[in-house]
Order: structure tokens, then sequence, then C-alpha cells
């Protein structure tokens, strides 16, 4: 990415391309989201492997991407970059909502990556863009009389709304409020969802549209982490029918069904697999702490899963999560590593005082959370190599 490009469009195309051919010859300049999106990339990469290494090498770059976009892309200086972004359809363009969202993440991930690296001073910077974008975002991109959030904004700063499936990247970003967010989730499951999936653009009736698979995995993973996994867990069951279509067996398609669309494309594959790690398992790396948040859960008609041999970092790691008659129990088994694995273990929806890890009662703290509204019960485990410990929720 770093390597010179040849680039025909004459428009600066920054550090991060949309697409680059075999020739090394730029086919697209980035879409807006797309630096920000390599920027939560980097930082996500480095928060599963810990590699130092990368960290201090692609830092610069990281950099260089979001000073391109408030340089280049941001004519008026408002803070919002301007330009074509995710949602490729016509109106779409413009100050889009998942540009200023993807833009968040990446001050946020800058944030976090020069905090690791010793800079404080840039890492106090970041936080404050951050958070200032954070706070005008709420103010200026959230329709109050439709309650549900702009899919753009004009140069004069008046909203407008195309009913694109975005609508979800402030949730997704955790932009957004969680009473904001529950008026959003419950909306999207009742408007921006089929019996494939979500679908690309609201309409009074969407039963005829196809779904994209991202759609239905972006869809799904917000439905966990904001305290709706039946409803995260139906998104799983919609994306799974992608590799049963009527294209190459056992390939990830575009669309279902399909029609025109990819016969195989990653961003299905990819998000369906966070959809499942991130969403259903609740696993939140930190490799260079030697750390995981867990916080799975178990909808209605699933009795059990397993997850196995999850690196992070140094660490092997396996876990269960299984329903039994009193309750439900989650086992993690620390396979390999440097030294012992922390991890935080959390109970979405359940204020509880105390439970059994390896037959021994043990306190537990109860909390709201911050982000998705919910109250949680967190406790720290610590997890010796070769060694596994058994969690005992109580039922209801």
């Amino acid at each position: 990415l770093a390597a010179a490009r040849e680039n025909p469009h004459g428009t600066p195309a920054g550090p991060i391309p949309h697409e680059i051919s075999t020739s090394n010859r730029l086919i697209g300049i980035g879409n807006t989201q797309e630096p920000s999106q390599f920027v939560a990339a980097c930082w996500q990469h480095y928060r599963w492997t810990g590699d130092r290494r990368f960290l201090e090498r692609i830092y610069p770059i990281c950099q260089k991407s979001v000073s391109f976009l408030l340089s280049q892309r941001d004519v008026d200086k408002d803070g919002y970059v301007e330009g074509n972004g995710l949602i490729e359809a016509p109106g779409a363009g413009g100050k889009t909502l998942e540009a200023a969202c993807y833009l968040y993440v990446a001050y946020r991930g800058l944030a976090e990556m020069s905090a690791d690296l010793g800079q404080s001073n840039m890492a106090s910077q970041y936080e404050k863009q951050a958070s200032d974008l954070k706070y005008k975002f709420n103010q200026q991109w959230w329709d109050e009389k439709n309650q549900m959030w702009a899919t753009g904004l004009e140069t004069d700063g008046s909203q407008h709304m195309k009913g694109f499936w975005s609508v979800v990247f402030p949730m997704e970003t955790q932009l957004t409020t969680p009473a904001r967010a529950k008026l959003t989730l419950n909306r999207i499951r009742e408007e921006w969802v089929n019996a494939w999936g979500g679908v690309h653009t609201w309409e009074e009736d969407v039963s005829r549209q196809g779904s994209g698979v991202v759609t239905t995995n972006i869809f799904g993973l917000i439905g966990f982490q904001y305290g709706q996994s039946q409803f995260g867990w139906e998104m799983v069951k919609c994306a799974a029918m992608a590799p049963e279509q009527d294209r190459m067996l056992g390939a990830f398609v575009e669309m279902i069904p399909p029609g025109d669309s990819n016969l195989i494309q990653l961003w299905s594959v990819g998000p369906f697999i966070d959809m499942l790690v991130r969403g259903l398992g609740g696993v939140e790396p930190n490799a260079n702490q030697h750390s995981i948040l867990l916080s799975p859960v178990l909808p209605s008609d699933l009795t059990h899963f397993r997850f196995e041999r999850l690196q992070v970092g140094e660490h092997i790691f396996s876990f269960s999560h299984y329903s039994q008659d009193n309750g439900i129990e989650t086992s993690i088994t620390h396979h390999s590593g440097s030294g012992p694995l922390n991890v935080k273990f959390c109970i979405k929806g359940r204020n509880i005082s105390s439970i059994p890890i390896d037959g021994a009662s043990v306190p537990i703290e109860a909390s709201e959370h911050p982000i998705f509204g919910y109250v949680q019960s967190m406790v720290n485990i610590t997890v010796p190599i070769g060694q596994t410990k058994r969690i005992r929720i109580p039922p209801d």
C-alpha cells in the first residue's frame, strides 16, 4: 500500500486505494470510509495478534490515511469527509453516514495505537477528536421527527434520508447512545429485514428485495452486541444460506438470492465469522495485555456451541457454552501461551451477586454497560496454561 502506484484518475488517491490491478495500476481511488476502515482493521489486527513490529510499521500509514481525509476530502472543514462512500447507489454521495461513523473509529483506533506506542500527546489529540466528533455527530445526524439517523448531510448541514442500510453504522461503530441504538435496532428488525436477511434500502414492501449477505452479517453482530441475541441468531441462520445458493457450491455469494451478484465475496464470509466470534461468542481480544473479554450468549433455540483453539497473541484457548437443567455452564481451556490468560467474563442482561467457578462461589460485580445499555455482571478469571475453568450461570 505504501508503494507508488499508477493513478490515471487525476484525483489524489491517498495511501489507501479502493482497488489495485495486478499490474499495480490504481483502478479506483478509496471511498471516503475506506481509509478509516483500514485504520480500524489494523487496530483489530494488533488486538488479536499483539504484533508490535506490525503496529510500529503501520502506525505512520494509519496517521497519513486520516490526515489525507481531513486535508483532501473535508473541503468545508466541518469535520465530515465528502465523497462517495460504502453505499454505491444514486443519491449516496456528499457527506455520508458511513464515512462519519468510521472516521470516529479511526480516531479511537489511533488514540489506542498512540497510547500503546508511548505517544501520550498524540493519544490525547486523537481522543479529543473522537470525543468532539461523537458529540457533534449526535447533535447533527439524528432525525428527531423520524426517530432515525439521516443517511447524509447536505453542504448547508441539512439532513437527507435515502433509506439505506447504513443506518446500522452508528451502532457498529459505537457512536450512538443506548436509547437511540434501541430505537434504531427495533426499526431495522421491522423495516430492513425480509425472509433472506437484511436489505439494502427501506421501502414499504421489502419482501421482494434480495439480501446482501454483508448487511445481514452486520445486522446480526449488532443484535448480539446490543443484547438482542435472538435477532442476532436469526441473522446467522439467514447468512448461513449463502453457501447453499445456486452458484459455486460452498462459496459465500454476495446476495441471496444471487441474481446477477458476484459468486463469491470476502465481505460476505469475513463478517459472517465476525458475527459468530465477536457476536455469538462475545470474544474481544487484547493480545498485548494477555487478556480477553468473553460475553457469550445462548439464543432460545440453541442449546450449546463450542469454539476450538482460538488464538490471541501467544495464547491458544477453547471455550464452550452449554445449556443445562440447572443453568448454563461455560468452560474455558487455555492450551498454550507465555503465561496465564486473563479473562474478563461477562453475563449480559443479568444482575448476579455471585457465581460458582470450579465449584466455589465467587463474588461478581454488576453494572450498566456504557455503550450497549444493558445490565451486565462481570468477573475476572485467571486461566493458567493447561487448565480449564468452569463457570456455572444460574437460571433466570
